[in-house]
């Protein structure tokens, strides 16, 4: 995981990761001061890079985010890569989250983000996961076993 990350290190692209919870695949980058996390805003889904790593807190959904006093915007107009966790993915990259839906309506917004699913590799499914209009498709899946360039329809 690690490696594939750091093929992505390129100068102007942003990096987003996550504070994994218990139950999802870690990465572990350091120092956290370099990446974005995501923050949960309402309904929404923002992410945010710590300026310090004592900057996070934990959120009503029980995930650790950056706080907004500590912490500054991701700028929308740079390119991006979305390191993101699942409860599953399937191998044409639709991805179960927490059943919210941030994750969707941030990618909806923001189509040329580059998606990558993060995940151990017991929750890749071999059988298509159920898919709604609105769910977004991961470009790669990651685990601790494998690498996966999904063929998605839309472009990145």
């Amino acid at each position: 995981l690690l490696k594939f990350i750091r093929d992505f290190e390129q100068p102007g692209l942003q990096h987003c990761l996550y504070r994994p919870r218990r139950d999802e695949a870690p990465i572990p980058l350091t120092p956290e001061t370099d990446y974005f996390f995501p923050v949960v805003q309402g309904d929404e889904l923002e992410f945010r890079r710590p300026t310090t790593v004592k900057a996070f807190h934990t959120n009503e959904y029980n995930i650790e985010e950056p706080k907004l006093d500590l912490s500054v915007p991701l700028d929308p107009k740079s390119p991006m890569v979305i390191f993101c966790p699942a409860v599953a993915i399937d191998q044409r990259g639709m991805r179960l989250g927490l059943g919210k839906g941030h994750y969707d309506r941030f990618f909806a917004r923001h189509p040329e983000a580059l998606r990558v699913g993060v995940v151990f590799h017991v929750q890749i499914s071999s059988q298509p996961l159920p898919a709604d209009s609105w769910d977004q498709a991961m470009d790669w899946i990651v685990s601790e076993k494998m690498i996966l360039r999904i063929n998605t329809q839309r472009s990145s």
